[in-house]
């Protein structure tokens, strides 16, 4: 039919009967119109029929409208806490079973999926075509399938003994949704040797470990000897065993375990019997006793320090004792008789003996050997850079004292040092000494006291008033002296009470590092005069003997400060050279009278 209405060129007139079941009659009146007309107006109204019929087909079968559908199943599961990617949805409008004229449609989601919550989450897709739209819905359950984790400590060295129950060293449990869950953790120790660890999270994932126990037994066995461990046989008496035992911790009796051995004493004193046993984990216990039929051995002495000592002059000595052992009496320390003495104050070798005897007589002996080592002195000085050598020391014994202050004035304008024998006679002038030495003069030791009774009493009894004195010099002026002159002189007779001690002394200062100075001009102020004149005149005259002259004065006689100034003013005038003694300074020693 529709090929007869675009065809001009045929003109007929063809009437068509349409039948409502679909049949088409078609009626040509036309006598131009031969048969094979006929023929091709009949296919062709056949196809059209046949096409018809074809579109009503697709129609009523092809589904055609709105399509929405999920990518992936409808219901799906993800782990806790893993990456969920979502497939989403595809869309299109025409028909579900041809593809033509089909078009693509966007799609919308709506939610999505937190894995860090359990439990069903639901994600919807919708798709829209002009004003028609359409929805489908996904179901993503989250799930906990990872199971708990348990983290046994183990402490180094831990270990337990067979005997013992085991002592946990600790535990934890965590879970990555529920954390913590270390109190939910089930221990148990069948007695196999293993403790069994098992724990579940809240979703049902469980978890299961085990340790291994290390048992250890550290403890030594212990040996118990019957009697004495010394035993000592009357002549032809026989050994008889008095008996042992031996026990363990873990092992209990293990007496049957004990090796008896006999070997002969290392000092040949008797035999020792020893006694040995070990527990399964060869822990090893011995014991030994000793059987002697005599003691023929002397104790051993042990001496603490050395045998050989070496000490300087005036250094006190401290006896530092030994030890004694005996191999049948055992410790006889105490027992130990000490003799010989060391005379600090006078160099020299000097023996100390150790004395021990054993039950048996058996006597030790060792001895010490205590060196007293004079301190070295230094070499005495030439005075070679002083004109003549003509030297002057003016020095001046026990202040300081009310005219110290004077003299310190005098040889100050003269720009003149001299030596101070210090003393402690007058106490409110102590702080005399600091100016002495700020001055550049010498401070030296006299004496604390000026007491001869005490002084010379006896050597100690020197050297401790030395050392008052010392520490008053130091506190004064930040150092101890090392020179000295004795009270009276080297050469005095106050001294006779104690016979010999200015022999001894003399030696001993020496010994002790100390340098003491007498003198080879005296001034007469301690009783031969009291007039100034007299005083300069005796120094002055004294002076003129000597090329090195060690003048004593007393600082402590007015008089006798006073005529400094003339002496020092000739001293000058006639080419002397005025200096502080030194310990290294020309010597002027004074014969030794007791």
């Amino acid at each position: 039919m529709a090929v007869l209405l675009f065809c001009p060129s045929i003109r007929t007139n063809v009437r068509l009967n349409y039948f409502l079941f679909g049949g088409i009659i078609v009626s040509m009146e036309d006598k131009l119109v031969n048969r094979k007309l006929k023929i091709i107006v009949f296919s062709i109204s056949m196809l059209v029929f046949a096409a018809f019929w074809v579109v009503v087909y697709i129609a009523l079968t092809g589904s055609w409208g709105l399509h929405i559908s999920l990518n992936g199943k409808a219901s799906e599961e993800v782990a806790y806490k893993e990456e969920y990617t979502d497939p989403g949805a595809s869309a299109f409008y025409g028909s579900t079973r041809y593809k033509f004229r089909k078009k693509n449609l966007s799609v919308e989601t709506k939610g999505e999926v937190d894995t860090s919550v359990l439990g069903e989450q639901v994600i919807e897709y919708t798709a829209t075509y002009k004003k028609k739209s359409d929805f489908v819905k996904r179901t993503v359950i989250v799930k906990d399938v990872t199971p708990p984790e348990i983290r046994l400590v183990n402490k180094e060295d831990h270990f337990t003994r067979p005997v013992d129950k085991y002592e946990e060293e600790g535990y934890a449990a965590t879970d990555d949704h529920d954390g913590d869950i270390t109190d939910k953790v089930k221990v148990s120790d069948p007695g196999d040797g293993y403790i069994y660890y098992e724990v579940s999270d809240s979703s049902g994932n469980k978890t299961s470990t085990k340790r291994e126990i290390k048992y250890d037994d550290r403890i030594s066995p212990e040996i118990t000897l019957k009697g004495d461990l010394l035993i000592k046989l009357a002549p032809d008496e026989k050994f008889v065993e008095p008996g042992y035992t031996a026990s363990d911790d873990c092992d209990g009796d293990i007496t049957d375990r004990v090796i008896v051995s006999e070997k002969p004493a290392a000092d040949g004193n008797g035999k020792i019997v020893s006694y040995e046993v070990r527990d399964s984990y060869d822990n090893m216990a011995s014991g030994e006793r000793r059987i002697v039929e005599k003691d023929v051995v002397a104790p051993v002495i042990t001496l603490n320090g050395d045998a050989q000592m070496k000490i300087s002059a005036g250094t006190a000595y401290k006896e530092l004792g030994a030890t004694a052992k005996d191999d049948i009496d055992g410790d006889l320390t105490e027992k130990i008789a000490i003799s010989g003495t060391v005379n600090i104050y006078h160099s020299g070798d000097y023996n100390i003996t150790y004395k021990v005897s054993d039950a048996e007589g058996n006597e030790a002996t060792a001895v010490r050997k205590v060196t007293v080592v004079p301190v070295p002195q230094p070499e005495a000085g030439d005075d070679e850079n002083v004109p003549d050598n003509k030297v002057v020391y003016l020095t001046f014994d026990d202040g300081p004292g009310r005219y110290t202050q004077k003299l310190l004035d005098i040889l100050d304008k003269y720009n003149v040092k001299a030596t101070f024998f210090v003393t402690n006679q007058f106490p409110n002038y102590q702080y005399m000494i600091a100016k002495e030495a700020a001055a550049g003069h010498t401070v030296a030791i006299h004496t604390y006291s000026h007491v001869w009774k005490d002084v010379y009493s006896s050597e100690e009894g020197y050297f401790a008033d030395l050392n008052k004195m010392n520490d008053i010099i130091e506190a004064q002026t930040g150092k101890r002296s090392t020179i000295l002159r004795f009270p009276g002189g080297s050469s005095n007779k106050v001294s006779y009470f104690t016979p010999g001690i200015m022999t001894r002394l003399t030696k001993a200062v020496i010994d002790m590092g100390y340098q003491y100075y007498a003198w080879n001009v005296s001034s007469g102020d301690a009783g031969g005069t009291t007039v100034t004149s007299v005083v300069a005149s005796n120094v002055i005259n004294g002076i003129k003997n000597h090329k090195v002259s060690v003048v004593l004065q007393h600082d402590i006689k007015g008089y006798s400060v006073d005529a400094v100034e003339q002496i020092i003013t000739w001293g000058l005038a006639n080419g002397y050279t005025f200096l502080p003694l030194k310990q290294d300074s020309c010597i002027v020693h004074s014969r030794v009278n007791n």
